[in-house]
């Protein structure tokens, strides 16, 4: 189901299932309320974590119609930054313009309670981001004040309640301010420094194996499923998102193979701002502030598509604020997606089942490209012949063109972003497709 809001489509392919929200809480020095998101699932149960400006709240989402909010734990600080991530039964988090240093939350005992069995800034004081590979059971701490090692780690699988340091080391990209590490290598993004990636099988003593620049503030990147694609995020107005491949990146050799953007308030506006991106499969999942969670399938990186979206901010005449969707979180077992708004607190969501299965067209005709940014071409070799005449509604019903058949060409450049229908009237008959405008 699509509907529309005053400035823009609210969705596409994407369903809210609840949402939550609490005028009551206290907001940060930056005017918000929440921040980061992340997902956990045992039991048969899942939950979804949200970082607040003074406190992480933790909500059984198992039955939607009945969700549950388990625990808000206040932390003791406000902050515009907090980070959540998961190992076996225990959260870790950590805040960033605050000195709470490390949390450890236990949620073996979900969905009764949730408490925390270690609160300390012994460690370190702030940081704006961690990282956890479950597979080594290893935590990465980074986006440490400039007085500090660019990236701290530990050991979490000897005791998850008390994390041992292996290795503080400095990387020749500086300053860390996310990253995503698999099999021990670690994608880093350094900020206005760009993109590098090291082997940190011995985290004392890194060693460098490739590097891309950016064009703005490379802040976080995820790798595909078969570790061949990596998307990056440059935290910048306007700049879009990039495919960089990396299959021979022992060998130093990564490149950029291409970048792109489906901004809602496009054509009027363009310099919307990817924030966090994740991939399953051919999917990357990504929250744009001020643009919700977007959704691409990236099996041909040379023709990304936008397949689905839910605008959590949907306020936006323009993109100009780092307020809306600050993290999405795509894993859990049930396919339901996790988001968090500054303003707007948690939103739980659902693709359409025809995104899953690649079928979003179920058309009558061949339509191509689709999406399409400038024509859109009709293929009719099926029909003996022409159409009188067509008409493109929204998906909601608005009747957006109708005209005499002239060519089986039509310019679509002139309408907003997200997905049509085209109808033809061909004699007493009348045959629909779907298409997005991107």
């Amino acid at each position: 189901m699509l509907t529309t809001s005053l400035n823009a489509q609210e969705s596409l392919n994407m369903n809210l299932l609840v949402s939550w929200d609490d005028d009551s809480l206290p907001i940060s020095q930056n005017n918000k309320a929440f921040n980061d998101c992340w997902g956990y699932a045992a039991n048969d149960r899942e939950y979804a974590i949200v970082g607040g400006a003074a406190h992480i709240f933790f909500f059984d989402i198992t039955d939607p119609v009945n969700f549950n909010l388990v625990a808000k734990i206040e932390t003791g600080q406000v902050t515009n930054w907090r980070d959540i991530k998961t190992y076996q039964d225990r959260a870790y988090a950590v805040s960033d313009a605050a000195t709470e240093g490390l949390i450890i939350f236990d949620l073996s005992d979900l969905p009764n309670n949730v408490t925390v069995t270690y609160s300390s800034n012994d460690f370190f004081t702030r940081a704006h981001n961690i990282q956890i590979e479950e597979a080594t059971g290893r935590l990465y701490v980074c986006g440490q004040p400039v007085t500090y090692k660019d990236l701290l780690v530990y050991d979490i699988a000897t005791d998850p309640d008390l994390p041992i340091e292996i290795g503080n080391p400095n990387l020749t990209g500086g300053y860390v301010h996310d990253l995503f590490v698999r099999d021990n290598i670690a994608y880093c993004g350094h900020a206005n420094n760009g993109m590098y990636i090291y082997d940190l099988t011995d985290p004392a003593n890194p060693i460098e194996l490739a590097s891309l620049e950016s064009d703005g503030y490379n802040h976080s990147n995820w790798v595909s499923d078969d570790g061949n694609t990596l998307v990056m995020a440059e935290e910048t107005l306007g700049i879009p998102l990039s495919i960089v491949d990396i299959t021979n990146f022992m060998d130093a050799d990564i490149e950029l193979v291409n970048s792109f953007q489906f901004p809602l308030l496009a054509p009027m506006h363009t310099n919307n701002v990817a924030h966090n991106p994740f991939i399953i499969g051919d999917l990357v999942y990504v929250s744009y502030y001020e643009d919700g969670v977007q959704v691409f399938d990236i099996s041909d990186p040379m023709n990304p598509k936008q397949v689905a979206f839910y605008d959590t901010w949907g306020d936006n005449t323009e993109y100009n604020t780092t307020q809306g969707c600050w993290g999405v979180y795509p894993f859990l077992p049930s396919g339901r997606i996790v988001a968090s708004d500054s303003s707007n607190g948690l939103f739980v969501l659902e693709l359409d089942e025809s995104v899953k299965t690649k079928d979003i067209s179920n058309n009558d005709f061949t339509i191509y490209p689709n999406p399409a940014f400038e024509n859109l071409t009709i293929e009719l070799s099926e029909f003996d012949e022409l159409p009188e005449h067509f008409e493109i509604h929204t998906i909601d019903g608005k009747l957006m063109r109708s005209q005499s058949w002239d060519e089986n060409i039509i310019t679509v450049s002139d309408l907003a972003n997200g997905m049509y229908l085209i109808s033809l009237r061909i004699g007493k008959q009348v045959y629909n497709a779907k298409f997005v405008k991107g």
